[in-house]
């Protein structure tokens, strides 16, 4: 959320203070908002009559304020542990129907963006990168990715000059330089017209998770009537380590001249030590054809995936997608 300033005047002294939302507010920053309105309309005794509604309606909304920066916290820090955790499909859902308040938010933009693009939704992600840029140009990260959606769209062209862009920047991270030589390669092959290319991956990781279900700490939870449900101890927050694994990779290939057919699949899989029903693995696959001509490039294909968690399958996925691009 963008700043929004809020003046209060003193009627005794004729001062004002000035109450500036940022960004992103943490949590403990949003009680001081009605800290400050007290002490700054607390003058106002002398006419309550006047006085009251006025402080009402400014309380009414900073508290609808504070509300709000409350539940856009909460989303970004549920989505931010999933895009973390590699459960792209869930971070998806969860952020695209907030994107019509909360596009502008580079932390929101960012993993919504991250979500479309490890969900086979390029078109989508590269408009968002698109709006991350225009804010933070030099932001590395984003140029990598935004080379990666173009390089799906089959606009070579574009994703071969943000992978250079991404080599001219300083001190890069081993990792992410590599990542850039591989993605600017295989650029390079489609753009030089060879008739099969591809390209592949495979991450490790091994980390700690401070909360591995995403549950709460409390064992006492109030539910309807009044009643009380306590929690078995295996569903409380707990933390763990961890280890991870990823692969993918996807292969082109030139039909004709201006067609081309696709196909590529990601696997990602998360294990812990000791909280085994946080245990998950996804499987995401996706084909199509792609048509270019000129400055036009369009693609249409379908995707699928399937989840397992605790080693059980929760969930399929089927999806459809088009992209249509016009160069100027």
């Amino acid at each position: 959320m963008s700043g929004v300033p809020w003046q209060v005047k003193d009627s005794r002294s004729n001062r004002a203070s000035l109450i500036a939302f940022p960004g992103s507010l943490n949590y403990d920053q949003v009680p001081v908002v009605a800290v400050l309105l007290t002490i700054n309309t607390e003058n106002h005794k002398s006419r309550p009559g006047r006085a009251f509604p006025w402080r009402a309606f400014v309380a009414a909304l900073l508290w609808a304020f504070a509300l709000a920066a409350w539940a856009q916290a909460d989303i970004l820090a549920q989505g931010e542990a999933l895009v973390r955790a590699g459960r792209y499909a869930d971070a998806y859902q969860l952020l695209e129907p907030h994107e019509d308040r909360l596009a502008g938010d580079l932390k929101f933009d960012y993993l919504l963006a991250r979500s479309a693009l490890e969900t086979g939704r390029p078109g989508k992600a590269s408009f968002i990168y698109e709006r991350i840029l225009a804010q933070e140009p030099n932001y590395v990260g984003v140029h990598l990715e935004m080379g990666r959606a173009y390089l799906a769209l089959g606009d070579y062209v574009r994703a071969k000059l943000e992978f250079e862009t991404v080599l001219r920047f300083e001190n890069l991270p081993p990792g992410l330089r590599e990542q850039a030589q591989i993605y600017g390669k295989a650029a390079d092959e489609y753009i030089a017209g060879k008739k099969t290319v591809g390209y592949g991956y495979a991450e490790y990781g091994f980390g700690y998770d401070s909360n591995a279900q995403s549950a709460t700490r409390t064992s006492e939870i109030s539910v309807v009537n009044g009643n009380t449900l306590i929690l078995p101890p295996s569903s409380l927050k707990r933390s763990d380590h961890y280890h991870a694994l990823s692969l993918g990779g996807e292969l082109v290939h030139a039909l004709t001249g201006r067609f081309s057919a696709f196909g590529g699949g990601d696997l990602r899989s998360r294990w812990y030590n000791n909280v085994d029903v946080a245990d998950f693995s996804a499987l995401d696959a996706r084909a199509g054809v792609g048509y270019s001509e000129g400055a036009t490039n369009v693609r249409i294909g379908v995707n699928g995936g399937r989840y397992w968690l605790d080693h059980e399958k929760t969930r399929d996925s089927f999806g459809l997608n088009a992209d249509y691009r016009y160069l100027l």
